[in-house]
């Protein structure tokens, strides 16, 4: 595996939209249809482009602006309520929105560099005094494994600022990425018979973990870590 840092062209973001009332549909319809309308031609290639885009899967996820026990205290304050992070899949990329409790859905991300296989949200690790968050600075942060880039495909993970939308880094594999799982201290990367364990404030590897087996579920591999 090797990494290596630098940044690529930032993906467009920073659209806004305001809450519709709702209609007789399914809430994933709903969020489907309101992201779908505010989905510009631009974001595609337009020799391609024949409608809108499908959206293949919806999901809602925490980060730290929602963490309810980093700012327990300023909510109960200031009657605020954490916002929700929305995390949209397309056939060719995915989209993050914040909708806070207005409903104001706001676009923090988009990324259209190809599928996405995993995408996950990366807690802001733990420090100490021989221990410094590298990334302080971009975070949130999400890990993200997709077809970009020459060689077969999710041999890689991008590391994407919700911050600043750059690529902070980027970490290529030789086998294909399954899963990627993290908590406030390491970031484990799951393949097929094996875990690379990276450190959460450098994103430094640290032991690779190669006596495991596939397991017979609809999962390759199940990893439960502790927060």
């Amino acid at each position: 595996m090797s990494g290596e840092s630098g940044r690529h062209s930032r993906p467009v973001v920073g659209q806004q939209v305001r809450p519709e009332p709702v209609v007789e549909k399914t809430f994933v319809e709903n969020v489907a249809g309101f992201i779908n309308e505010v989905t510009p031609q631009t974001y595609n290639n337009p020799s391609h482009y024949e409608g809108k885009e499908t959206i293949l899967w919806v999901r809602f996820d925490y980060c730290d602006i929602n963490d309810l026990a980093r700012f327990r205290d300023k909510i109960e304050v200031n009657g605020n309520s954490p916002p929700l992070i929305l995390i949209v899949g397309y056939a060719c990329g995915v989209q993050a929105w914040v909708i806070p409790v207005n409903g104001e859905a706001v676009e923090v991300l988009s990324w259209r560099q190809g599928a996405v296989r995993v995408l996950k949200v990366l807690p802001t690790p733990i420090t100490s005094a021989s221990s410094v968050d590298h990334y302080s600075l971009k975070r949130p942060i999400i890990a993200l494994c997709d077809t970009a880039g020459p060689g077969p495909h999710f041999c890689s993970v991008s590391f994407i600022s919700l911050k600043t939308g750059e690529q902070v880094k980027i970490i290529k594999f030789k086998h294909p990425v399954h899963d990627i799982q993290a908590n406030k201290n390491i970031v484990v990367i799951t393949f097929l018979e094996k875990l690379a364990v990276f450190d959460a404030s450098t994103l430094e590897d640290t032991f690779t973990v190669t006596t495991c087996y596939p397991s017979p579920g609809p999962r390759y591999l199940c990893l439960l870590l502790y927060h």
